[in-house]
């Protein structure tokens, strides 16, 4: 299926008005004009005729030199490879005070003092706690992209409701693709003796249970896109809406996999309320990174591109500094502080700390890259991440071939692998450039 363009994304591709369109091609032509007359041979002021051959050489030398002329006034952008891993940023802190590396740490958040522009998160689940408590049926999705902050999310909301209920946090950290799979982890889980044999038999042993929060992370590992890969996800959710009265489900799910299997399987059906973690504007990101940097009792200077002195006016250099965060982040938290911590110097003389602005980031390779690497990316975002045998899987190919086309992008930096077996998933600094590209190209809906 693919994406049809909006009215409102195909405004976005034409910012200038018809008129404004009209004078920049005539101040353009008249640029061109001045430019070949510059260089025509010079008995044409004397009347002589010119040769078509001339003037179209002349036409090539001055296009060439007002296109070299306006790529020499914009603004050099940066390259993938200019840019360090999360690893290799992790080692440049080590120049920063202790104290400012454990406020700015790229683990999720253990407490709620850090977090912010969270308070309507709280105020809804605190009402659906309520109306859990009041015997309602609640189940609760937990949406957003890697780096979004789930995980610090639902930290927090442990720590405010596990001493008032019985809670229990598990972690869907593999894939499950069968009923007997969800059947497996469920009896691993809850030590369920008997084992069961059926979902019946598994909702019959999670309602003898007393009541609690359920909270589950890695939704995205409930289905595999191949024939029969739906069938834990289905079993699932068949669980969730079957004790939902008796347990208040919290589950959490990445952006991508979320929309595939809510278009698959209309999952949002079993889910009661939905609550999504990306940041919608850049004041949210904003506070969040300021609240961090007040603590740390630094002082912080924001200065001019290239490291330019800062001046007198610096609420317009931090409002800039935090829209070109922004625009680079697409509102994952994980991405603003990558990029707030890359522009970050620390001057030991001073005891203080200067941001210089946020470098644009070349990103136009991504469409050059192979269809097979395009649509791995695709997969990678869609599933949440991938084992080299389930790229196999879905691509109907042996796994060593998909090790191949995953280590490359992984290479690239645009996918992180870990574990064992290794598991790849979208590098959360690359999310918003990357799903934009693949979105336009309509590989990814």
């Amino acid at each position: 299926m693919n994406r049809k363009p909006t009215k409102d994304s195909e405004q976005n591709k034409r910012p200038w008005a018809p008129s404004q369109l009209w004078q920049r091609a005539k101040e353009k032509l008249a640029r061109y004009r001045e430019a070949v007359a510059a260089l025509l041979p010079n008995n044409q002021a004397e009347g002589a005729g010119v040769s078509l051959v001339d003037r179209i050489r002349a036409l090539v030398k001055g296009l060439e030199a007002l296109v070299a002329d306006e790529g020499e006034q914009q603004e050099k952008l940066l390259g993938l490879a200019d840019l360090p891993s999360v690893a290799e940023l992790q080692q440049r802190l080590d120049s920063l005070p202790s104290r400012y590396r454990a406020l700015f740490t790229l683990e999720p958040l253990k407490a709620d003092e850090l977090l912010v522009a969270r308070e309507e998160e709280f105020k809804v689940f605190k009402d659906i706690v309520s109306r859990w408590e009041a015997g309602r049926a609640c189940s609760v999705a937990l949406i957003g992209p890697e780096g979004s902050g789930k995980t610090s999310l639902v930290n927090c909301f442990a720590n405010r409701w596990e001493k008032d209920n019985n809670l229990l946090r598990r972690d869907l950290d593999r894939r499950l693709r069968t009923e007997q799979n969800l059947l497996q982890i469920f009896t691993t889980w809850f030590n369920l003796v008997p084992r069961p044999t059926s979902l019946d038999e598994l909702v019959q042993h999670l309602l003898s249970l007393p009541k609690s929060m359920l909270l589950i992370e890695g939704g995205h590992n409930l289905a595999l896109r191949t024939v029969g890969g739906s069938g834990a996800a289905e079993a699932f959710f068949y669980l969730v809406t079957a004790t939902r009265r008796h347990h208040l489900w919290l589950v959490s799910f990445r952006k991508a996999p979320w929309t595939r299997m809510n278009y698959q399987l209309r999952t949002e059906r079993f889910f009661t309320h939905q609550l999504n973690t990306l940041f919608t504007d850049q004041q949210q990101v904003r506070e969040a990174l300021l609240l961090r940097q007040k603590n740390s009792g630094y002082p912080l200077v924001f200065r001019g591109k290239n490291g330019a002195d800062p001046g007198p006016d610096q609420k317009t250099l931090e409002d800039a500094f935090f829209r070109e965060i922004f625009a680079a982040s697409g509102g994952s938290f994980d991405a603003a502080l990558y990029y707030w911590l890359l522009c970050l110097e620390f001057d030991p003389a001073q005891q203080s700390l200067q941001a210089c602005t946020v470098s644009k980031v070349d990103f136009s390779y991504l469409r050059k890259l192979d269809p097979d690497q395009l649509f791995t990316l695709a997969e990678a975002l869609n599933h949440g991440e991938l084992a080299a045998e389930e790229h196999g899987a879905i691509f109907h190919q042996p796994p060593l071939a998909s090790l191949l086309q995953l280590e490359y992008l992984a290479g690239l930096n645009l996918l992180i692998g870990e574990g064992e077996p290794v598991r790849y998933r979208l590098n959360p600094i690359f999310y918003r450039p990357v799903t934009s590209t693949l979105e336009a190209m309509n590989i990814l809906y």
